[in-house]
């Protein structure tokens, strides 16, 4: 999702004034959060294993974001990708 919504702002530079926000704040922070927990994952052992759980868990709740983020764009329904971007931002202060 993420190369779509790359190529799709490449292609509708529009839909960067409406996406800067989750591409200058939160997909750094995504990609963060996803690279610390693969360097973690590999090693980590016993208790701290256990630990990873909901972090995984917590990861994989990006991927429903990505791909409603993406929609929007492709569709280049600029209220809906603005709603999106708003209850990524919800999500990621959640956790």
């Amino acid at each position: 999702h993420i190369a779509s919504i790359r190529t799709q702002i490449e292609q509708e530079p529009e839909d960067f004034r409406r996406a800067r926000r989750f591409v200058n704040n939160y997909l750094p922070h995504m990609v963060e959060t996803v690279e610390s927990y693969v360097s973690l994952a590999d090693r980590a052992q016993g208790k701290q294993a256990e630990r990873l759980g909901p972090i995984r868990d917590r990861i994989k709740e990006f991927a429903p974001a990505l791909e409603r983020i993406d929609a929007a764009c492709l569709e280049n329904d600029f209220v809906e990708l603005e709603a999106q971007v708003d209850a990524l931002a919800i999500q990621m202060k959640r956790g």
